[in-house]
């Protein structure tokens, strides 16, 4: 929108807390975050991945800003030009680069977080798959999937499981 100033507004809002999303919106607006009014105090803005800068304290808000990245560009993700905001294998700038939070537990695609010894900053949590889990499609997580996909494999059927397939119909 031609008018608006910010990706995420946090106004009139006392103790809010912003963590972990993922802003990327070339030239859209000036700043990813943004605090504002006093009203708006002791407010956390921690772990997000934005392509414009963060305003904690406009208009007399108060907000503590916690490794947050604001420089992040279309490299960074899977394919940002068709939307596709996952972490790419060039994010180093967001991988493990976070603070831990109780409050984040799981990531947009509800992986359990953090996969390395710190939180990826912003919505997703890089999968870096580990031989031996189980984990037989590359999704980071062991499911159905990956039973099917093992048993295909035994009886000599070609594996076409795909991680985004809804196995069981749950929409899942």
């Amino acid at each position: 929108h031609s008018e608006s100033d910010f990706g995420i507004g946090i106004i009139f809002a006392p103790d809010a807390k912003v963590l972990n999303n993922t802003i990327y919106s070339p030239g859209s607006w000036p700043y990813s975050i943004e605090a504002r009014f006093s009203e708006t105090t002791n407010c956390l803005i921690m772990n997000n991945l934005a392509d414009e800068d963060i305003w904690g304290d406009r208009d007399e808000a108060s907000s503590t800003l916690t490794s947050n990245v604001t420089d992040a560009s279309k490299d960074n993700f899977a394919d940002a030009d068709s939307g596709d905001l996952h972490l790419s294998d060039s994010s180093a700038i967001a991988v493990d680069q976070g603070t831990a939070s109780e409050d984040v537990s799981a990531d947009i695609d509800c992986q359990s977080r953090p996969v390395g010894d710190l939180p990826d900053v912003g919505a997703d949590e890089k999968c870096v798959p580990v031989a031996g889990t189980g984990d037989l499609d590359g999704d980071c997580t062991v499911t159905i999937g990956d039973a099917i996909l093992a048993i295909q494999v035994v009886v000599g059927q070609e594996a076409d499981v795909s991680k985004d397939e809804d196995m069981n119909s749950d929409g899942r």
